[in-house]
């Protein structure tokens, strides 16, 4: 319970702290994928999931070794909803990609919000080991350029900011996205992610954002001490 208000505080204060938001995920769908050490595993929500940009999410993930339990991706573990990558023993590669209904595509989706947002969000609830994050982008004309951004380690209520600056690759068009995909690649054979939320923002949180933040992870602190 603490984890989770936690992170409602958190993530409602990096939203205050932009003008603009483009939701692609809040990861409320259910969603599950298991694998041990073989081709891979994967599944597809295809039903009209309003919380998923273009209502589809496909989800895979291959363990790649040398561990004897399966690595697995489970997301909307509670509320909010929350992706979570888990891994005991064994490296893994996991994909999330937002390819619209049956694979059609996006449409051309302005990931830019008129020009008001300047960069893709996830935000990482916990993490331990760090996990090499990287989102690529296609569009409409097939152009794509990707960008890798490592998990905090041990992080806890952290924003990761991907800034469509520094992505590599084709000359894409930011105001017409096709494809998104969101690569999780671990360093460790023991590597745990949650992430809560994926889309874009402009700001970083405001200084005032931040004190607000503050005074409730206080107050939290106040409460918990209170119940002990």
């Amino acid at each position: 319970m603490l984890k989770t208000t936690l992170s409602v505080i958190a993530f409602s204060a990096l939203m205050l702290g932009s003008a603009q938001a483009l939701t692609i995920d809040t990861f409320n769908t259910n969603q599950s994928v298991i694998d041990g050490i073989g081709a891979g595993a994967s599944s597809s929500v295809v039903s009209d999931a309003t919380n998923i940009l273009g209502t589809d999410r496909t989800v895979s993930i291959e363990q790649l070794g040398p561990g004897s339990t399966p690595s697995e991706v489970n997301i909307n573990l509670g509320t909010p909803g929350i992706l979570t990558l888990g891994n005991t023993d064994a490296f893994s590669v996991s994909s999330i990609t937002y390819n619209g209904s049956g694979g059609a595509g996006l449409g051309g989706v302005d990931v830019t919000e008129g020009g008001n947002d300047d960069r893709f969000t996830l935000f990482q609830v916990t993490g331990d080991f760090p996990t090499n994050i990287t989102i690529t982008v296609a569009d409409y004309l097939a152009n794509t350029a990707s960008l890798t951004v490592a998990s905090a380690p041990l992080g806890t209520n952290v924003p990761l900011f991907f800034e469509y600056a520094s992505f590599l690759g084709d000359v894409v068009d930011f105001t017409m996205i096709d494809i998104i995909n969101i690569e999780l690649v671990t360093t460790n054979e023991q590597a745990d992610l949650q992430l809560d939320f994926f889309g874009t923002t402009s700001e970083i949180p405001e200084p005032a954002v931040l004190a607000i933040l503050g005074l409730g992870l206080t107050g939290l602190g106040f409460a918990r001490r209170f119940r002990r």
